[in-house]
């Protein structure tokens, strides 16, 4: 079901997803079985308030915040800046309430239900999602980008399937202990995930904290929980298992897509990872009607 709906000012309310405002306001809201997307486009300051059961992710493709602050379950926390290509990812039951100021605003708030995770294959009862605001993550960007662009039930579902595993699996807050602190940590994530296609050393990434690569060694471990070499190839495998889901490139072309200098590197890499090999992979994918599978840590 789509429906376009126009607002002038005043109090506007999308199945929970609550502006109020004295401006214009353009939604393109579409609805099916699991989830939900409502594209925005705001002229100017607003108050929005987000409460669902569901999961949400609100994806900016346009906008500049002067206020600077949100609050989730009513903790003050930053959101400000540009916000162009940045995700806030708000977990079935939480509130979010921000002041937005500045000139025009455009977002689309795609909302999952968490009974979709019950046809995931590897389903084993509850995916954890957290709250996060700002996220620069280029990979959920690109899923986003193209989401909002699908009309087909069948690659919604699929894809939404994948962002699901994708944001329970990812560790997007630093961990406990003497690790990077959060922009540390978000600058080798978004470091990462830029470069995946070619090479990545190192000494690259300890210059973009700064210090000495033994040390760099031992904070990332702290931070991440395993080797900068394991974190990559994790991010590699991930990055794979999205385009052999949703595109038509080759193995071979994946593989190079995603920084592997040759296939048999790449079928290799994958298939300890994942536990199958990407011909496999992308087979058991036709075979469940395009649903993902999860890949095993």
């Amino acid at each position: 079901m789509q429906r376009v709906q126009q607002c002038q000012g005043g109090q506007f309310d999308l199945g929970g997803l609550r502006y109020d405002l004295e401006t214009t306001l353009e939604a393109e809201s579409s609805i099916w079985d699991f989830g939900r997307v409502d594209k925005i486009q705001i002229q100017g300051d607003h108050l929005v308030q987000l409460k669902r059961d569901s999961h949400s992710l609100v994806f900016f493709s346009q906008g500049e915040n002067q206020h600077g602050h949100a609050r989730i379950d009513g903790k003050r926390v930053p959101h400000g800046g540009k916000l162009q290509g940045k995700i806030d990812i708000i977990p079935k039951g939480s509130e979010f309430t921000s002041t937005y100021r500045g000139g025009y605003f455009s977002a689309a708030v795609m909302s999952i239900e968490p009974r979709l995770a019950e046809l995931l294959p590897s389903y084993q009862g509850v995916l954890e999602i957290k709250p996060y605001l700002q996220l620069n993550d280029n990979l959920m960007r690109m899923m986003c980008e193209q989401f909002i662009h699908v009309s087909d039930p069948l690659l919604q579902e699929s894809m939404l399937m994948t962002l699901l595993v994708y944001m329970s699996r990812k560790s997007f807050e630093p961990q406990v202990g003497a690790g990077f602190n959060l922009a540390r940590k978000t600058k080798l994530i978004d470091y990462v995930e830029e470069k995946l296609e070619g090479p990545i050393s190192i000494g690259q990434l300890a210059n973009e904290v700064g210090g000495s690569v033994f040390h760099f060694l031992r904070v990332f471990k702290l931070s991440f929980g395993i080797t900068p070499y394991q974190y990559i190839l994790q991010r590699r495998v991930e990055r794979a298992r999205i385009l052999l889901s949703h595109t038509d490139h080759s193995i071979e072309i994946v593989g190079f897509k995603c920084g592997f200098s040759s296939s048999s590197k790449f079928s290799q890499t994958f298939s300890r990872i994942a536990g199958t090999s990407p011909s496999a992979f992308r087979k058991s994918l036709a075979s469940n009607g395009g649903r993902c599978q999860s890949v095993r840590s």
